[in-house]
């Protein structure tokens, strides 16, 4: 693959018009269809649909696969042209769930960049086992993640653990019981956080009627708790901040044992000498942070109840 291949590829993905991608890049409509058949000619495969009549292109299957691929070709492909401009700050590139990344790690990235003047800081956001293999594939420095995939390359540990806390509103009869029979499943507001977490839901839940919603990010949950049945399951350590944007809802710990939820860092078993302290110095700071932020857990979150086993 090329370079003027691969993006042409990418901005027909972003504008889904062949000509509208021309434009974008300053060549002719016949130069970026050259070029989209040129890798689909090299990869052997059909990357978008092309209907008569229709202006607009859709992916094939193959074209989909392609995406995250082409993506991480092109990221790569920069950071090679641009091996000859680094200076001499050191850089550190983190991959974290989008979960950590907003509402738990960006003060701490604010705060280290800040007292490590000399470190450059350079932040992605993936899904836990993509976080994985971009640590195995030395795609990134540092991995921060809520799920462990074993690597024989990779040494983790354990950054945070801390409980879940139901959100419901203050009216709602489980604020006061705290008995889970007085919830409503189709009022569940459901983000899946782990296997561990889902194998728990199946045990509690699995005689509730199917969850409002099911969503993807947890930046979504407050937009959905929308009346005074609608509750959620979140990390004890997102409960303040979900608490200042909703109006009379309060988080509730229920007399049930529920699973802990665990942040991982994670980091190559070799490394290279002039990254090996300084990764040493992020986990250490990190850890010290995430370990204050524990400790304020239960007063940022509002939850006054008597904190269970969850053994």
């Amino acid at each position: 693959m090329n370079y003027e291949d691969v993006l042409t590829f990418l901005t027909v993905l972003e504008t889904q018009n062949i000509a509208q991608a021309a434009r974008t890049l300053f060549v002719s409509q016949g130069t970026a269809s050259t070029r989209i058949r040129r890798l689909e000619e090299e990869l052997g495969i059909p990357l978008f649909y092309r209907q008569k009549g229709f202006k607009n292109v859709t992916l094939t299957p193959y074209g989909s696969r392609l995406v995250p691929i082409a993506q991480n070709w092109m990221d790569l492909y920069r950071e090679a042209h641009s091996l000859g401009s680094l200076h001499l700050n050191q850089t550190l590139t983190v991959a974290a769930t989008d979960t950590l990344n907003l509402f738990l790690l960006s003060d701490f990235y604010k705060a280290f960049i800040s007292e490590h003047p000399e470190v450059s800081l350079k932040i992605m956001t993936y899904h836990s086992q993509e976080i994985s293999r971009m640590v195995d594939s030395q795609r990134c420095d540092i991995g921060i993640s809520n799920s462990l995939f074993v690597y024989p390359s990779i040494q983790s540990s354990i950054l945070l653990e801390e409980a879940f806390v139901f959100l419901c509103h203050k009216n709602s009869p489980f604020a006061g019981t705290r008995d889970i029979s007085c919830l409503k499943g189709e009022k569940e507001v459901l983000n899946d956080w782990s296997s561990e977490f889902g194998y728990w839901h199946q045990h509690y839940f699995a005689s509730f009627k199917s969850p409002k919603i099911v969503i993807g990010t947890p930046a979504m949950i407050t937009n959905f708790l929308d009346d005074e049945e609608s509750w959620c399951i979140i990390p004890a350590s997102l409960a303040g901040r979900f608490l200042e944007r909703l109006d009379g809802f309060c988080a509730v710990r229920p007399d049930i044992p529920i699973p802990q939820r665990k942040s991982y860092f994670l980091c190559r078993k070799a490394r290279l000498p002039e990254t090996d302290a300084l990764i040493d110095c992020f986990r250490d700071a990190c850890a010290r942070y995430l370990a204050g932020l524990s400790c304020l857990q239960d007063q940022d979150s509002g939850c006054t109840q008597t904190p269970f086993s969850s053994t």
